[in-house]
C-alpha cells in the first residue's frame, strides 16, 4: 500500500511529446511512500553492496569523496504522473561497482525503513542509475528519500528506492549452477535422474508429474542469507521425504501417502520442519529435499512442499508486544486482520474459525 502524503496536481492540456502514454505532467513533486519517513542522519548513513563473496561499504564522507555526476532527466511514476527536466546530483552505480565482482543478474535494493525492490543489474549500469543526494540544487528532502535515494530514471520511479542503504544479490533462491529459483530432478524407482525442471521461486511448490516413470523428485536450491542475524527456514513436505538443510539431515520419513491427503485436506497443512540459522555474515545455505510423487488418482500425480523463509527481524512475540504497547499509548486502535489463500482454499477443511497465525491473540490483547 502506498500513502500519498502531499499534493498531486496534474494537467493534461498542452500535452508534451516527452510524456509516455497515459502519463500526466505535474509541476510539483508528489510524495508517495510505502510507510512513514525514516529519520536518517548522515553520520549514521551507510551504503553497502553485498555480493556472493564480499561486502563493500561506504560511510557518508567516503561516499561524498567519490566522483559526483550532475544528472538532468525526466522522471515518471507508475501512478501516472511525470515530472520533466529534473536536476539531480549523485554517484553513479558504475562508480560504486568499479571494484565489485558478481555473477548475479538481479540485485535487491534495501531502504532504511524496510522497503525493498528488485532490479536487473544491467538496468543500473552503463550510465543508467545513481545514488542521488541532491535535487534541484538542494540536499534531498527526507520526504523525497534524503539523505540519499536510488535514481533510475528510465524505469518507473518505484524502482528508485528512497532512503537507500544498500544492494544485495537479488535472488533469494538460486539453483546449483547459479540460475534463478529451484532445480527439481525427476527420479525413477531406482533413484536415477531421468529428467529435470526449474521453477523461479517457491510461490507454488505443488506441481503435477505427468510421467508415470517418475517415482520421486529431488529439489535443490541455495538460499541467500543476505545479512547477519537469525534466519528461519520452514519446510513442510507431504508424504515420504528426506530434508537436508545446510548439510544436516533435518527430517526423514518413508511413509508414503496417496489420494487420502487430498480427500481429507491434510496436504494443505502438513507438519513443518523448522531450521534456525544464526549467521554473523552473509552466506548461502543449501537445501535438498527428496519427495515422493503422490498418486492423487483422479486429481493426478503431484508433489507438494510448503516452503517459507523469514529474514532477521522481530519475533512474533516482539511484534505482538509492540502492537499492544502502541494501542495502550493511543486513544484509538484499529486492528487489521484477515485470512490467506491457504485457509480460504476450497481444498482445506478448516477445523475452526480461528484466524491464521496469532491474529486472534493480537485482537484479544489489544482489546
Amino acid at each position: 500500500m502506498s500513502f500519498i502524503t502531499r499534493g498531486f496536481s496534474g494537467r493534461s492540456r498542452d500535452r508534451d511529446d516527452r510524456l509516455p502514454p497515459g502519463q500526466t505532467l505535474v509541476s510539483d513533486f508528489p510524495v508517495l511512500s510505502a510507510g512513514p519517513t525514516p529519520e536518517v542522519e548522515t553520520d549514521e548513513w551507510e551504503f553497502t553492496i553485498r555480493t556472493e563473496s564480499a561486502v563493500h561499504r561506504w560511510n557518508w564522507d567516503e561516499f561524498m569523496a567519490l566522483k559526483i555526476d550532475d544528472v538532468d532527466t525526466d522522471i515518471h511514476c507508475v501512478t501516472h504522473w511525470s515530472k520533466l527536466g529534473t536536476s539531480w546530483r549523485g554517484v553513479s552505480l558504475d562508480t560504486l561497482f568499479e571494484d565489485v565482482e558478481t555473477e548475479q543478474e538481479y540485485v535487491m535494493a534495501h531502504s532504511y525503513g524496510g522497503y525493498t525492490t528488485n532490479v536487473p543489474l544491467d538496468e543500473l549500469l552503463d550510465g543508467k542509475a545513481w545514488v542521488a543526494f541532491e535535487f534541484d540544487g538542494e540536499p534531498l528532502d527526507p520526504e523525497h528519500g534524503g539523505p540519499a535515494r536510488l535514481l533510475v530514471p528510465h524505469l518507473y520511479f518505484w524502482k528508485s528506492a528512497k532512503w537507500v542503504r544498500g544492494l544485495t544479490p537479488g535472488e533469494l533462491l538460486t539453483t546449483p549452477d547459479g540460475g534463478r529459483g529451484i532445480r527439481i530432478e525427476h527420479l525413477d524407482a531406482n533413484g536415477a535422474v531421468i529428467g529435470a525442471q526449474q521453477v523461479p521461486d517457491a510461490a507454488s511448490l505443488w506441481f503435477p508429474i505427468d510421467d508415470d516413470d517418475v517415482a520421486s523428485v529431488r529439489l535443490i536450491t541455495d538460499v541467500m542469507l543476505d545479512r547477519a542475524g537469525r534466519h528461519v527456514i520452514e519446510l513442510a513436505p507431504v508424504g515420504a521425504h528426506r530434508i537436508v538443510v545446510d548439510g544436516t539431515l533435518r527430517a526423514e520419513s518413508d511413509v508414503h501417502v496417496g489420494v487420502e491427503v487430498v480427500l481429507n485436506s491434510s496436504y494443505a497443512n502438513p507438519q513443518t520442519v523448522e531450521t534456525v540459522i544464526e549467521t554473523a555474515a552473509p552466506r548461502t545455505v543449501r537445501i535438498e529435499a527428496g519427495l515422493q510423487v503422490i498418486d492423487g488418482e483422479s486429481y493426478g500425480r503431484f508433489v507438494r512442499l510448503h516452503f517459507r523463509y523469514r529474514a532477521p527481524g522481530q519475533t512474533a512475540d516482539e511484534e505482538l508486544d509492540e502492537a499492544v504497547a502502541a494501542a495502550v499509548a493511543s486513544d484509538l486502535a484499529v486492528v487489521v486482520v484477515g485470512t490467506n489463500p491457504e485457509t480460504e482454499s476450497e481444498g482445506w477443511d478448516r477445523p475452526n474459525l480461528a484466524l491464521p497465525a496469532r491474529q486472534n491473540e493480537l485482537v484479544r490483547r489489544v482489546a
